[in-house]
């Protein structure tokens, strides 16, 4: 299955489909036993010791130093990836599995999470949500960013006519929302709001509280035909009017 060496563009994918070539392969009979793989592997498990109670955590954690982006490299400098601007000319941890560079801070806390790379080419993983807020300072520079190409086109077309002013406080409230619930989410908050034609920050805030608010679309409420109709009350403000009179004035009527 793995001769000649295969070349592999998703690492889990191609796992995958091999556990279900090999799962295949157990039908077929041993060589010399004649016996099925499968049956044969039964009789092997009876005799396996068993496994440990606490999960073993196939990573490895490493210190490495950013440059003056907040970028760091990986297989002798063939890779490069993204931290975030607060990191800038730093160290920071890294937890490396077979398919994850996942970014630490000091308490081992996610700050950005890229696919591992592989090959002997130079490639670079940039993941530009955690510079959002330092776009929205330069928001001339935003649209030769990866962010912008992940905008649906009428949010980039909308984003593309605006005024500089706008523009900034528009990509500070997409940085701000990002954090608190996740890019899509304050994506479609703002798509929403432009939609409206309501697209100031409190707009904007009001529609991603609404849009992740567990609160049910309650239906209005229709009255019975047979309710009488209430005449309207008219409250008489003659005495707040004598109470208010300054130097004993007169009220008139």
């Amino acid at each position: 299955m793995l001769v000649p060496i295969p070349r592999v563009r998703d690492l889990k994918a191609f796992n995958r489909k091999l556990l279900e070539d090999c799962d295949k392969d157990m039908l077929r009979p041993h060589y010399i036993k004649e016996f099925l793989h499968k049956d044969l592997f039964k009789e092997d498990i009876k005799a396996f010791l068993p496994l440990p109670p606490t999960y073993f955590d196939a990573a490895e954690i490493k210190t490495v130093r950013t440059d003056s982006y907040a970028k760091f490299t990986l297989n002798k400098g063939k890779h490069t990836y993204s931290t975030a601007p607060r990191y800038a000319k730093s160290q920071v941890l890294v937890r490396l599995t077979a398919y994850d560079v996942i970014v630490l801070d000091e308490n081992y806390r996610e700050i950005v999470k890229h696919t591992r790379l592989y090959g002997n080419s130079q490639r670079e993983s940039m993941n530009w949500l955690p510079y959002l807020n330092q776009l929205s300072r330069r928001p001339r520079a935003f649209k030769y960013t990866g962010v912008y190409s992940m905008l649906p086109k009428d949010l980039q077309e909308f984003l593309d006519s605006c005024s500089y002013q706008d523009k900034k406080e528009t990509l500070k409230v997409l940085a701000k929302l990002s954090e608190k619930g996740g890019f899509k989410k304050a994506t479609k908050a703002i798509r929403d709001a432009v939609l409206h034609n309501a697209w100031d920050k409190d707009s904007v805030t009001a529609i991603f509280n609404k849009l992740n608010t567990d609160i049910s679309d309650l239906a209005p409420i229709v009255l019975p035909g047979n309710i009488p109709e209430m005449p309207p009350y008219r409250p008489d403000l003659k005495n707040y009017d004598h109470m208010l009179l300054k130097d004993g004035g007169i009220y008139e009527s």
